[in-house]
């Protein structure tokens, strides 16, 4: 899907919603919380529910610059050293992701 360019008064906007106009969706010069608000009244109830299962949790340590997963796992996930896991079995044996394990 390609989105085209919106040129008003000067200025330029992505077409994020293909609407053809400088909506909030496509008008930079709002807040992030804004957009994202005009975003999700766009959304069908099926693409709403989609992004319930996207999330950087399931990407490598080193995918998401800056994040400490040590920091923001479960604790269920967290050795007595604090050290996080990707998973934890039912006998309380701690499983790193180098042991064929992906998300």
């Amino acid at each position: 899907m390609t989105r085209g360019i919106i040129e008003q008064d000067g200025l330029y906007f992505k077409d994020i919603d293909g609407s053809g106009v400088v909506s909030p969706v496509n008008d930079w010069r709002l807040s992030p919380a804004e957009r994202a608000a005009a975003y999700v009244k766009l959304m069908t109830v099926d693409e709403k529910i989609g992004q319930l299962f996207i999330s950087d949790w399931r990407m490598g340590p080193n995918d998401v610059p800056g994040y400490d997963k040590d920091q923001y796992m479960p604790a269920e996930l967290k050795d007595e050293n604090g050290k996080a896991y990707a998973y934890r079995d039912a006998n309380g044996n701690y499983y790193e992701l180098n042991f064929g394990l992906s998300y």
